[in-house]
């Protein structure tokens, strides 16, 4: 299901916003994540992180071999910690985070548009959309 309903969204929000909380902390990651429904799906998925308005962490997988529920716990806890572009989050940043998912379709072939740039055979490119939410886009009511 690439469009989640809007308890879904929330429910993947809440579990990444958990899975940093812990991991700042330094505690367990969470180990009782749903299976069922959207938790038990397989999508490539990128959990975003700002603070202030900044980019603060990103971290994702294009094609996931986990559940999603699983992915959105793993990605969230290295966008936080292990995004080698940024020093790890602190917890008095906490207050001022906000976390962004983006759920891919699976990746299909495309053409490619440079017709000289890509013209050796085995050249592949594939593509995806995405599906946003964000907690900032739900305190907004978009």
């Amino acid at each position: 299901m690439l469009f989640p309903s809007e308890e879904d969204r929330r429910s993947l929000l809440q579990w990444a916003r958990r899975a940093i909380v812990e991991a700042v902390s330094g505690s367990q990651l969470p180990s009782d994540i749903p299976q069922r429904g959207i938790f038990g799906e397989r999508h490539g998925v990128f959990v975003t992180l700002h603070v202030r308005g900044r980019l603060r962490g990103c971290i994702g997988v294009i094609e996931s071999e986990q559940p999603l529920g699983e992915s959105i716990v793993r990605c969230a806890a290295g966008a936080a910690l292990r995004d080698p572009r940024f020093s790890p989050l602190r917890e008095e940043e906490l207050h001022e985070l906000e976390i962004e998912i983006s759920l891919l379709s699976p990746p299909s072939p495309i053409r490619p548009v440079p017709h000289h740039a890509w013209s050796q055979d085995e050249v592949r490119i594939f593509g995806f959309t995405c599906e946003v939410f964000s907690e900032r886009l739900r305190r907004l009511g978009v």
